[in-house]
Order: C-alpha cells, then sequence, then structure tokens
C-alpha cells in the first residue's frame, strides 16, 4: 500500500461554525463561502485547511455543543468563525406562523378558508392581510430575542464559546449575517449594533456583513425564491 506518512494532509487550521449560512444548503460546493476561503487562502504547496461544521438550523447552543466535540481535532492557534444569524437566540412566536411569504420559515402554505378555492381575488386579499401580520409578528420575534432573558442567554452562550476557544489557544471571529429581506427599510440594525458591542466588550474580533450585503438587493442573495 502506500505510505501515508508521506501524504501532506494540512491540519485543521479554520473552523466554520453556524446553520446553513455556512453549511451552504441550495448551494454548490464549490461556491459555499467556506470552500472559497479555503480555496482563496491556499497556494500551491501552501495548503490551508477549512472544516466546514455549519448545520441547517443550528443556534448559538448548538454552535456551543459542535465546537466542544470538534476541538479535539483543532490544532493550537485555529481560527474559529461563528457565522452568527439573527435568529440564532432563538424566536419565540407568541402565534402560529402562517401564509406563503414569510421571513424565517420556508415552505409554509397558505390558510385554510373555502373562499379563497372560489375567488381568486379573495384569496389575494387575504394573502396581502396575512403577509403584513405576518411581518409584523416575526419583526417582533427578531427584536425580542435580543431583549431580556433570551439575550442573556444567548450572550452568555456566545461568552462560553469565546472561552472555550481562547482555552484552547484559539480565536474566535464572529461573522454577523444580515436578514435578507428588505436592505432599504432594514429594521434589524438594533440587533447589529447590540452583537457589536457585545463583541468589543468581551475583546471578541467580528465581522458585520451587513454594509457589503447592503449594496445588493436582499432577493438577489436568496439561494432559492422561497427563502
Amino acid at each position: 500500500g502506500n505510505d501515508q506518512s508521506s501524504i501532506d494532509v494540512p491540519e485543521i487550521q479554520i473552523l466554520g461554525l453556524g446553520d446553513s449560512f455556512f453549511y451552504g444548503r441550495g448551494v454548490r460546493h464549490e461556491d459555499i463561502c467556506l470552500t472559497r476561503l479555503e480555496n482563496l487562502l491556499s497556494h500551491g504547496s501552501d495548503r490551508v485547511a477549512v472544516k466546514n461544521c455549519g448545520v441547517v438550523g443550528a443556534g448559538v447552543q448548538d454552535v456551543v455543543e459542535i465546537y466542544s466535540r470538534e476541538s479535539a481535532s483543532l490544532s493550537p492557534g485555529s481560527l474559529v468563525l461563528y457565522g452568527l444569524v439573527l435568529n440564532d437566540f432563538g424566536l419565540d412566536m407568541a402565534e402560529p406562523i402562517r401564509g406563503l411569504n414569510f421571513i424565517d420559515i420556508n415552505n409554509g402554505g397558505y390558510t385554510f378558508n373555502p373562499l379563497r378555492e372560489r375567488s381568486a381575488l379573495i384569496n389575494f386579499i387575504i394573502h396581502l392581510v396575512e403577509k403584513r401580520q405576518l411581518h409584523k409578528n416575526t419583526l417582533r420575534a427578531y427584536l425580542e430575542s435580543f431583549e431580556g432573558e433570551s439575550a442573556e442567554i444567548g450572550f452568555e452562550l456566545l461568552d462560553n464559546l469565546n472561552q472555550l476557544i481562547i482555552d484552547d489557544d484559539g480565536t474566535l471571529v464572529v461573522i454577523i449575517f444580515p436578514l435578507l429581506y428588505d436592505f432599504e427599510n432594514y429594521r434589524f440594525g438594533s440587533i447589529h449594533r447590540k452583537i457589536v458591542s457585545f463583541c468589543k466588550s468581551h475583546r471578541i474580533l467580528y465581522l458585520d456583513l451587513f454594509p457589503r450585503f447592503s449594496r445588493h438587493s436582499a432577493e438577489d442573495l436568496w439561494a432559492n425564491p422561497t427563502d
């Protein structure tokens, strides 16, 4: 057989944590941001290993647990990238989510109403009413997830993640993904500011992607038309 000791396998130097934004659901492998980062940093015989541990639907609690499992495979001085999405602290939707066009959960359906089957006009009007109410409820859920006890728990978990990485002689970088929705009237800036303020006060490196992303239409950045 081959002499395995002669094969140049780079140590894992960058670990990517997060949800589907890092995992790359709906995106070709070569277009996933962590894949492109690895290709960008690797030149000739100089290879940088990037391990993508993104998991669809992962929140900050999941990210801490995933890091705890993966940390043994990291070499000292590794860089840990956490792609933080604005629902990572969890959303408490007080009302059921209905309607096809909503912000956070994909592939929903209309609420049942026999009149919708009989009249396209009535169906359209109810759709607009549901859409407006859903956007209002979703906005409130996002903002409230970064207030009170929810924020305390979420930021404590983020601090725990940072301490675990420091104890392993690594460095955490929090990459803040904006919600890909209506950049011209973006209503989630206060959440970004809270995350940035926390990172600064805890000396955590961060990168807020909103200034760069907002140069585009939010819909142009969707991986799927139902996003």
